[in-house]
């Protein structure tokens, strides 16, 4: 990559103030398998400073699993928690539905012990930044329910729905004999 003549300049006289020659500078590889590619947009359009830093850097962390090529990852939620440093899972699955609701990240949920997939989309497709409200979407996530005169919370994120639960607490309420 060329630098112009004028950059050069004040480039090299950096690096010899602090006693280093522009041959001897670790400047990182320029390899794609070494960079994390995160859109300008994203940053442009003020996605970044509307989200909260925690999908931030989830969408960080699924850029830099994503496949160069397809910009497909499949992380799990632990390995996200883990590069972002994030310990809580409610916040991972909330930034997630975020990115998804505002079409950043496409996600293929699976069922049962397997990861989701997560594709980055390019930002052409994203939904405008003042479209939707955060809160809603965070909400979205847990809706209350009636059944039966029961109540329960059907949580997407959680792999035994809400269903599932009131089907085993009338299974167990028959057979204490409520």
């Amino acid at each position: 990559m060329k630098m112009q003549n004028i950059n050069v300049g004040k480039y090299e006289k950096l690096l010899r103030r602090r006693g280093l020659e522009p041959a001897d500078l670790p400047i990182r590889e320029p390899h794609k398998k070494t960079r994390l590619y995160l859109d300008n947009e994203y940053f442009k359009k003020g996605y970044a400073s509307k989200f909260s830093k925690c999908a931030t850097m989830v969408y960080a962390a699924l850029a830099m699993h994503a496949n160069h090529r397809y910009q497909t990852c499949f992380p799990s939620i632990e390995t996200l928690m883990k590069f972002t440093g994030i310990r809580n899972r409610n916040s991972i699955n909330n930034a997630i539905k975020i990115l998804e609701a505002f079409n950043i990240v496409l996600v293929e949920h699976s069922k049962g012990r397997i990861s989701n997939s997560y594709t980055l989309l390019r930002p052409d497709v994203w939904k405008p930044i003042n479209s939707i409200d955060i809160d809603t979407v965070i909400k979205s996530r847990k809706t209350v329910s009636k059944s039966n005169g029961q109540q329960y919370q059907k949580d997407s994120s959680n792999s035994i729905t809400g269903d599932t639960r009131s089907h085993i607490t009338k299974s167990y309420k028959r057979n204490q004999g409520f």
